[in-house]
């Protein structure tokens, strides 16, 4: 087989696994059986083997992080509501999910209107997967996470922190309590919502130089490989691939599907996703 047959075969089989799966397992298993009966070369089962592990990697880590996700509500619900004031409690529900759009925009919370539904939730689920834990990197405390709006209230606004974003613009508030920094990192956008992102300094050795203009904050351990681990990052991450394989049209059949192996980990996981939402409907 040669180059060019290897490489229109190989999209031709992951093409039918993902239209045959409904789940990560199957997809590696479906692909495997298919090369398997196809008597690919080395360099070719090479590149399957990469996208597999590839496809695993990325599942590994989403249910990580949606297990802490979940371990973060489980912490929310032990908070007595009773012994809070007005504005902590409508901190909580928004991050318990108990407020719908319609409700946040009618909340005042000392401009700390957060996360309309379907827009800006990934920002909650960010915020609570480093508060579960405070042995992780920039974790925040029960305590922390309702007093949010403490941080804008008391807190000093960092001058290197604003930025210039395509649908808006970025900058972030700064506050000390009780011997630990907090970080609230705001991108407020023209359409009138704002996605927060807050953390603190716990573990975290480089805080005062963690990146506030490129959005990488201290509870991604490597700014340069971060997990995709989000379907908006999934989504990004391929829009920004489809533009690289664009470019390399002059590389073999063969080349370019090995070029195009981490875009198909994107879409592989992409349609897991989608599969996964709406079984859960």
């Amino acid at each position: 087989m040669n180059e060019a047959t290897a490489g229109a075969a190989l999209k031709y089989h992951i093409k039918r696994a993902l239209e045959r799966s409904h789940s990560i397992s199957e997809f590696s298993k479906n692909l495997e059986l298919s090369a398997q009966k196809s008597h690919f070369s080395n360099n070719t089962l090479k590149i399957i083997e990469e996208l597999n592990n590839g496809v695993k990697q990325a599942s590994e880590e989403i249910k990580e992080k949606a297990t802490k996700y979940e371990k973060a509500l489980q912490e929310l619900q032990k908070i007595d509501e009773s012994k809070l004031t007005k504005e902590q409690q409508q901190v909580l529900k928004v991050f318990k999910g108990e407020l719908d759009k319609g409700e946040i925009k009618k909340i005042d919370l000392n401009d700390l209107y957060i996360l309309e539904q379907a827009t800006t939730h990934a920002g909650a689920k960010k915020i609570l997967v480093k508060h579960y834990g405070e042995e992780s990197t920039g974790a925040i405390t029960n305590e922390e996470l309702i007093n949010m709006s403490e941080v804008i209230k008391n807190g000093s606004v960092l001058l290197e922190s604003f930025e210039r974003l395509k649908n808006g613009f970025r900058y972030a508030y700064e506050y000390e309590h009780d011997g630990v920094k907090l970080r609230l990192v705001v991108d407020d956008l023209n359409n009138g919502n704002k996605i927060f992102d807050f953390y603190s300094d716990r573990n975290f050795t480089y805080f005062r130089d963690a990146s506030l203009h490129s959005g990488n904050h201290p509870y991604e351990p490597n700014p340069t490989t971060k997990p995709l681990t989000d379907q908006e990052d999934l989504l990004k991450t391929s829009e920004n691939l489809n533009e690289t394989t664009k470019e390399a049209t002059k590389l073999s059949p063969l080349e370019q599907a090995n070029a195009e192996k981490h875009e198909l980990t994107l879409k592989t996981m992409q349609k897991m996703h989608k599969t996964k939402h709406k079984m859960k409907l």
